[in-house]
C-alpha cells in the first residue's frame, strides 16, 4: 500500500481518526449545553439520519436538543438570499426563540 494511501486510511479509520474525532456525535455527554439542530429536508449529503442520531444521543445524554427539520430544503439553505427565503427568515426565528429560552434557563439556574 503507498504511504499516502496508508496515511488516508489511518486519518479516516478508527477511534483516533480526523472524522472520528471531528465527529460531535463521539462528544455527546451531560456536560453538553443546550442545543439546536436545524436540518434542511431535502440535504442531498444525506446528513439528515446522522443529525437524527445525535439529537437522539444528546437526548438520552440528558441534554435538552431541540432537532427541527426545514421542507424543501437542502444543505445550507439559509446561506443563499436568506432574506428571500421563508425557511431561512423560519430558522432565524427559530435560532432566536432558542436562544431567548437558554438565556431565560440560564437566569433562573
Amino acid at each position: 500500500m503507498p504511504a499516502w494511501l496508508r496515511r488516508v486510511h489511518h486519518e479516516t479509520n478508527g477511534a483516533n481518526s480526523r472524522l472520528y474525532l471531528g465527529s460531535p456525535i463521539h462528544h455527546v455527554g451531560p456536560h453538553c449545553p443546550p442545543t439546536l439542530l436545524l436540518q434542511g429536508g431535502h440535504d442531498p449529503g444525506g446528513m439528515r439520519p446522522d443529525t437524527l442520531r445525535l439529537h437522539q444521543s444528546l437526548q438520552t445524554a440528558g441534554v435538552k436538543s431541540i432537532y427541527l427539520e426545514y421542507p424543501n430544503t437542502g444543505h445550507g439553505f439559509d446561506l443563499i438570499l436568506p432574506r428571500l427565503s421563508p425557511a431561512a427568515q423560519a430558522a432565524t426565528h427559530d435560532v432566536e426563540r432558542f436562544l431567548a429560552l437558554v438565556n431565560q434557563i440560564g437566569q433562573r439556574g
